[in-house]
């Protein structure tokens, strides 16, 4: 006879993530493991931590199933959920770090009681504004982790259709909000909305790919996206490019690069246990260099 019992049967690796995450949500625990950021280009959210990646490195520094991820100054304000399902236990939270000489510190919870599937965000004036996506809704965030406002500009998922909404940003004086509009059941070109500052949507323009993710603004005012399913990165002057064999999403531009996330696309129960790379790009989509991660990247922000 075994002399296990099903009661000491050894966990296996997702339960003890779990647990580990849940743990983080109760105590306010943020798992920050290696603080400097000297050297490194960029850091890149993922579903297995948060990595500093540079063209020839990458490290982990940060345990945790991160989504949104945006620099602001010196300030780091990243979207973690403490629960990789899809259910209503609201264990999503709000994370701020400040970046001082090239080390993370400061860090702190800012809010918690989140959606689990919240995306990217953003932060618009005096708020920090995150995309809840399984709600179709977006929630502001005051400097005190208060919620100020949750807003429906695309109304209610189930009577107005779901739109998988996953990125915001502010440009020329509107916020943007890309409609991936390929997950539900639905199955259709994605599109960027414009809104003004009373968050009503004044625009809707048809991207010439679906499934798509990230908004950048470069320098010359270009608008950037990650044409996912096609492994390409697409802009506002007509580019589409295909820069990988893999599915894109995460993006930025830094003096030197641009850089961009790939992974293998996976249904979503396996989406934690696939890796994936940050390609190094130049300014004519060549490729300067290819660095693998553990964790598919969901976001990047550069340093």
């Amino acid at each position: 006879m075994s002399q296990f019992s099903a009661s000491n049967t050894v966990p296996s690796l997702r339960a003890v993530r779990g647990a580990l995450a849940a743990h983080a949500y109760r105590t306010d625990k943020i798992r920050v493991i290696d603080r400097c950021v000297t050297g490194y280009s960029c850091l890149v959210a993922s579903r297995q931590g948060l990595f500093a990646v540079a063209p020839a490195a990458a490290k982990l520094v940060a345990f945790g199933l991160f989504f949104g991820l945006r620099r602001h100054d010196d300030m780091l304000y990243l979207f973690e959920t403490c629960d990789p399902s899809r259910g209503p236990s609201r264990m999503g939270r709000l994370l701020q770090m400040r970046i001082d000489r090239g080390r993370l510190c400061d860090e702190q919870v800012i809010a918690t009681g989140l959606d689990n599937q919240c995306h990217q965000l953003a932060v618009i004036g005096t708020e920090v504004c995150i995309v809840d996506t399984a709600n179709q809704a977006i929630v502001l965030i005051a400097g005190d982790g208060s919620t100020s406002a949750t807003l429906f500009p695309f109304g209610n998922p189930v009577v107005d259709g779901y739109h998988h909404i996953n990125s915001i940003a502010q440009a020329d004086g509107h916020t943007l909000v890309l409609l991936h509009n390929a997950a539900g059941g639905r199955i259709g070109p994605s599109e960027l909305a414009w809104l003004d500052r009373d968050w009503r949507v004044v625009r809707r323009e048809t991207l010439p790919a679906t499934g798509c993710h990230d908004i950048v603004q470069d320098e010359d005012g270009l608008l950037w996206h990650c044409a996912s399913m096609d492994g390409a990165l697409m802009n506002s002057a007509g580019l589409h490019c295909r820069v990988s064999a893999e599915m894109t999403r995460g993006l930025a531009f830094t003096e030197e690069a641009v850089i961009v996330g790939t992974s293998q696309f996976a249904r979503r129960e396996g989406r934690t246990r696939i890796g994936g790379h940050v390609l190094f790009l130049d300014r004519a989509m060549q490729r300067l260099a290819q660095v693998e991660l553990s964790g598919a990247p969901t976001e990047i922000a550069a340093l």
